[in-house]
């Protein structure tokens, strides 16, 4: 009796790790379009559902996160943390009807540039979002705005720009982004963050970090450093490596 239910324990526990496994796989393969798809550039998503085996998708989205991240010798990547940061808060504050928040006019513009510097209401339809402007934009001015418009609850209102690869829309209540009185520059600086976020363009390895220990003065391991700096060594800190990960296509 034991014996049987220990096999039938353990068929369980292999069923349910096949099952997570499997749920695994299907939410990696789905990423560029389930979670990074308002960043990720038309040819990035291209590649990647050119990619068959999971570890090789596992590799492509490292190396995605690696040409965005700001310090990429460091263990920290910065513009990853924020972004899911921005993606969790989005997908709370802004859903209206049907679409998830990070689906919302309001919530593509908080994903890309965060939360506004300052908030206008002209009046209960009209709300203006005014943030500072940065040095790769073509604006003179400090800031820059986007205007959104209130929708009458089950109206369907769309504003379209056929000509772009992003279409602003809000299907069932909430606001979407007047294009018509947004200024122009800050539609342009919308449509180019996908592309300059990449800081690294020409990656193809992930690269290596130095992860650093430091010691207190007072320590053993400090007043060690001390003595060698004093004898004219020049070791200021102890590196310790951390190797990247494999490269694709190699196991």
């Amino acid at each position: 009796m034991k014996k049987g239910i220990f096999f039938l324990a353990v068929i369980l526990l292999m069923a349910a790790g096949s099952f997570v496994l499997g749920q695994n796989e299907k939410k990696l393969k789905n990423w560029h379009k389930e979670e990074v798809n308002h960043i990720i550039t038309k040819s990035e998503a291209a590649e990647f559902r050119k990619l068959k085996k999971e570890e090789d998708r596992e590799f492509y989205t490292e190396l995605f996160w690696a040409k965005r991240d700001p310090t990429p010798l460091t263990e920290k990547n910065e513009f990853k943390e924020e972004f899911y940061r921005r993606l969790a808060y989005v997908n709370k504050a802004f859903i209206y009807g049907y679409n998830r928040g990070s689906g919302t006019d309001m919530g593509k513009v908080w994903l890309y540039f965060g939360q506004p510097a300052r908030v206008f209401r002209q009046d209960p339809r009209v709300t203006i979002w005014v943030y500072p402007s940065q040095p790769w934009m073509d604006i003179p001015k400090d800031t820059f705005s986007f205007v959104f418009t209130a929708v009458e609850s089950k109206s369907v209102y769309r504003e379209e720009d056929r000509t772009r690869d992003i279409v602003f829309s809000m299907d069932r209540d909430g606001y979407v982004l007047n294009v018509q009185k947004t200024d122009s520059r800050s539609i342009s600086a919308f449509y180019a963050y996908p592309k300059v976020i990449i800081l690294h363009p020409d990656l193809k390895e992930l690269p290596e970090y130095r992860k650093v220990i430091s010691f207190s003065p007072g320590s053993f391991e400090g007043k060690l450093i001390e003595q060698v700096k004093s004898a004219q060594e020049d070791i200021v800190q102890i590196p310790f490596e951390k190797k990247g990960a494999i490269h694709q296509g190699q196991k």
